[in-house]
């Protein structure tokens, strides 16, 4: 499995594991590479963000909404990260010869692509203490930009109801100056 792959497992699939094995690629430890998330965070400014671990499996993960948002804004500025985000499944093949079909956790991704308003990348999330989450950002056709942060949903189905409704009324309700 490439770097690439792992990369792309981790963000199309949520894959932990792969998230493991990326990180442990990057020549840090554990430690080290929390210490860089942190001082990323700091780096844009995110006041009440603070992470434990780099999956985002630990309670003691911190953020708000409103960082949340912003934590999104700067990563999707990463074209590759975007677009790995905006993919409804990835597929490759091992040095072995198995093929891999990964498929995203993000029902968003399909759907927006049918419809006026843009996916334009996002990530889903789930522990216990922060129930359901998913933080999206979206684009219509005049290139109006939103993003959205669910949290705390009861249900998997909860955090893309309430991602559709909020869409669906901002771009509809909203009058942009």
């Amino acid at each position: 499995v490439t770097i690439n792959d792992l990369f792309h497992l981790s963000l199309v699939a949520s894959d932990n594991t792969a998230t493991k094995a990326l990180v442990r690629s990057a020549g840090l430890s554990d430690e080290e590479f929390v210490a860089a998330m942190n001082a990323k965070a700091r780096e844009l400014e995110l006041k009440h963000t603070v992470f434990r671990d780099y999956i985002g499996l630990s309670a003691y993960n911190l953020s708000t909404a409103r960082e949340v948002a912003r934590l999104l804004q700067a990563a999707l500025a990463a074209d590759k990260i975007a677009t790995a985000t905006r993919l409804e499944d990835y597929s490759f093949t091992t040095a072995q010869g198995r093929p891999v079909r990964a498929e995203s956790t993000n029902e968003l991704v399909a759907e927006f692509k049918r419809s006026e308003v843009e996916f334009a990348g996002g990530k889903t999330g789930h522990i216990p203490a922060a129930g359901y989450c998913l933080a999206g950002s979206f684009r219509n056709a005049l290139g109006r930009n939103i993003i959205s942060v669910v949290l705390g949903g009861p249900t998997p189905a909860s955090r893309f109801r309430l991602t559709r409704e909020m869409m669906q009324w901002t771009f509809s309700s909203y009058v942009w100056n």
